[in-house]
Parts: structure tokens; sequence; C-alpha cells
């Protein structure tokens, strides 16, 4: 049922019983109430009112006790639970963090031009599991494995929901009750809590420890070796790094103990880097066409950090073990839906086509220049009205969601003269619509330009200039 908006009552009418307070039906066709439907559904518009008169009503039982009530107070409450209400679900946010796949902002951003592409598909039937040249079913995701193979270079590919799920299925299918050796050094924890090993164990792998924390050799995979031995599992060491007295067997050493005992080696790689390392200044980081070169047979990573796109496990790697994947129930539980794959098959086609830097947006951001940025933050500072609270200062971007820990790159960011605390400040901001998401740094709350889109400027410039006044 619509509702039609009345004008408002008078303020500052007081609520002295419970018979003062208003009607529901007359609440909700308040102005400010009826905008509120906005933002959330009427039924949770409506439960939250009768949650705002119940406290009313027992405030009214003791008023020496309690603030006086007004319907002035009541819209206050209501649209406050509303704000808390919405700022609890699923909705945009800027994000001036400087970290670019910021995994609890949704890690990879995706391209306007790609979400265009996809609406238009998802919008009526689409030939997902159907083969036009037969008329009969097709198999799922086959276009997008093809144009993966093409780029990677590699014999075969699958793809899961996630990375996760790549490595747990990649063991279910190859080391069930049987044993997977892995360096000390790289039983990382993953987001969430989740530990290789725990993921290891579930999947009814055996796990053998070779190594130390922070030198293992290929000899220790060696002499770890058993007629009980599935394969060899090397982990990018993707989200934390070690300096010092370190070592670790590269790929190429691997493959040799691997061949030799014809044992496969599966490198969970994680981050998906899937261009020349050297191109966007990461060079010695790991790849994926360079692991495969190398060896491996076996090279898992995501789909939505250093690839770009949406959240999937890309296995790429040697057909027959592949094969094996395709024939495990579980990949089936695993497998992606129409949305993944369409977003996937835009990614690649960015990277096929060479035109990655200006459709990925995780790489339109991380190769902006220096001066770029400087340019963009001081048209953001001179577009609000009171700047003189605001300094451009230097600052440094990571590419954030467990991958390259070590890799910063050079940005800027908006800092605040103020007295008021961090911490304050960022619930100021994060109170806006869309919530603006910076980060504090020793004491001081930063807006990263490096994280910053055109699109985003004018709501940007119109939170500053909310929050502004507000800074002693």
């Amino acid at each position: 049922m619509k509702i039609e908006a009345k004008k408002n009552r008078d303020p500052k009418a007081p609520i002295e019983s419970p018979r003062d307070i208003p009607a529901l039906d007359d609440f909700l066709a308040d102005e400010q109430i009826a905008k509120a439907l906005g933002q959330i559904s009427k039924r949770v518009l409506t439960e939250i009112i009768r949650e705002v008169f119940d406290k009313a009503r027992q405030a009214l039982t003791d008023p020496a006790k309690s603030p006086a009530i007004t319907y002035s107070s009541l819209i206050k409450a209501t649209l406050k639970e509303v704000g808390i209400f919405s700022r609890k679900s699923l909705t945009n946010v800027i994000n001036c963090t400087g970290v670019i796949a910021h995994t609890n902002l949704g890690r990879a951003p995706l391209s306007k031009e790609s979400m265009e592409h996809v609406l238009e598909i998802m919008a009526g039937y689409q030939t997902l599991e159907f083969d036009l040249e037969s008329g009969a079913r097709g198999k799922r995701g086959l276009d997008v494995e093809a144009d993966l193979c093409t780029l990677t270079g590699s014999e075969s590919a699958l793809i899961v929901n996630n990375c996760a799920g790549a490595l747990f299925l990649l063991l279910n299918t190859l080391s069930n009750r049987k044993e997977t050796i892995l360096s000390r050094g790289e039983m990382v924890q993953i987001g969430g809590g989740f530990r290789v090993p725990d993921v290891m164990r579930r999947s009814g792998a055996k796990l053998v420890e070779i190594g130390t924390t922070n030198i293992t050799t290929a000899n220790d995979y060696t002499q770890a070796l058993s007629p009980k031995t599935a394969l060899l599992l090397k982990v990018n060491q993707s989200n934390f790094s070690q300096h010092g007295f370190t070592g670790e067997a590269s790929i190429k050493e691997l493959v040799t103990v691997a061949s030799e005992h014809n044992i496969p080696l599966i490198y969970d790689l994680g981050s998906g880097l899937v261009v020349n390392p050297t191109e966007v200044n990461l060079t010695g980081y790991p790849s994926v066409i360079g692991a495969l070169r190398d060896g491996a047979d076996i090279v898992c990573f995501s789909g939505d950090k250093l690839f770009g796109s949406a959240q999937a496990g890309l296995i790429v790697g040697k057909k027959y073990i592949i094969d094996k994947l395709r024939k495990n129930p579980l990949y089936r539980a695993l497998r992606p839906d129409k949305t993944t794959l369409a977003f996937l098959s835009q990614t690649l086609q960015s990277y096929l086509n060479d035109t990655w830097r200006q459709d990925v947006p995780l790489w339109k951001m991380a190769l902006r220049t220096e001066k770029e940025l400087y340019k963009f933050g001081r048209e953001i500072i001179e577009s609000v009205t009171e700047n003189s609270k605001l300094l451009l200062t230097a600052s440094a971007g990571r590419y954030g969601a467990g991958s390259v820990p070590d890799a910063e790159i050079p940005s800027c960011a908006i800092s605040f003269q103020t007295v008021r605390p961090a911490k304050n400040v960022a619930r100021l901001f994060r109170q806006q619509t869309p919530p603006i998401i910076g980060r504090i740094e020793n004491e001081t709350f930063l807006l990263d330009i490096l994280t910053v889109t055109e699109a985003d400027k004018e709501a940007l410039v119109n939170a500053l200039n909310e929050v502004i006044p507000q800074l002693p």
C-alpha cells in the first residue's frame, strides 16, 4: 500500500501519556518518515517505529527519570534507528582507505561497462548450459575456460566459486586419505580465521609438515616422500612476508622433485597476477603464467584479487588433473553461477584484447601517477566550501586482499586540522550517505585519493561540506 506523506505535526508537541503517541499509520505518513521508505522496506520501518513507541511508553511510566518526549524526539529516534539498520545492510560506500582490493569492502571493484554488459545478459535467458550448434545441453563455462587457457597458456581450466574452494576440490580429488607435503612457512591463515591446515584436514588429505618457519628446501620435500604421498603443495605467502634469514624452494626446484617421483605439484598462488610483473611495478612477484612456464602442474588463484574481477576460484594446468576435478561430485557444489561467469568473461576479454590497463578498475587505479592523484586531490579540496582545515599529504596505498603485502603504491591523502580524535572523525564520515570509509594512521584520519574515482567526487565533496563544520 502506498503511503501518502503528510505534513509534520508540531515538532514540539509534548507526549505526556501513551494516548498522545500518534497512530502508527499517521506516523508512517509523516513527510520525514515516508522518505525513509527509500532506504528500507515498510515492514522493517513499521517494526522500528513500534520499538521506538514501546520505549516511549516505558519512559512515560517514570517521566522524572527520562528526558521529555516530543513528536520531534520520536521522529529523531526513528530516523536514527533507520540509519543504523540501513548501514548494516549491503550498501555502496566510497573507499578512501587507499587499499584497492579491500576484502571488507568487496575486494576488486568492477567497471560500469562490465556491469552494463552483465545486466544485459542476466535480464533474459542465456546459453549457460546450452549448445547452439547441436541444440542439446552444453557444459557450463566452457567459453570462459577456453579464454582462460588462451590467456595463461594452460592445457585446461576449471572455475569454482572461490580459491579456497579450488584448493579444497584439488585436495579432495587428488589426496583424499593420502599425504600432501607442505612447508611450515606456507601454512597460512586466510580470511575469516580459516587456516590452510584446517582446510586440508576437512578435504580428507593428510598434512605432512616439512622445513621450518623461515627456511624450507627442495631436499626437505624429497625426504618427506613416502608411498602414500599424493602431491606436493606450495602456497604463496601472499598475505604476509618474511625478511632476514629466510629461504623457500622455487617452483622449478619442486618440479624436479615432483617429476622424478611422478607426483603432481599444485601451486596455490592466491592473488592471481596474469600480466607481466614488470609492467605493473611488481618485479619479482610470481605470476600465473610464470608458474605454469616453470612447470607447475596446477595453479589456482582468486578472481577478485589481482585478476580484478568477480569472486571465483580459477584453476589452470594439466588436462588430466582438471578432468578428474570435473568428475568429483563436489564440483557441482562449488561451481560458479551465470553472473560470475559473465563478469569473468568480460575481464578476460580485457586481458586478451590488451585493454586491461583502462578496462580493469584495479589496474586503472594502481597505475595512476602521483601527478594525476595530486591533481585530483587538489580538485576535490578546491570544491569544498570551507577547505582551510584540509591538507593534501603524501601517502602510500596498497593492493590489499592478501596480495603483494610489501608493495606500496605512491599516493596522496586528505588529512584534517582538528583536535577531534581520529576515530570520531572516521565515525562522522561513516555516517554520511553514502558512507565514506577512510583509514587512521598515526592517530590521524586520512582520505586516500588512490581509491577514489571521478564518479565518487561529488558525493565525497558533499560529505566534506557536511562534516567539516562539525570539526573544532
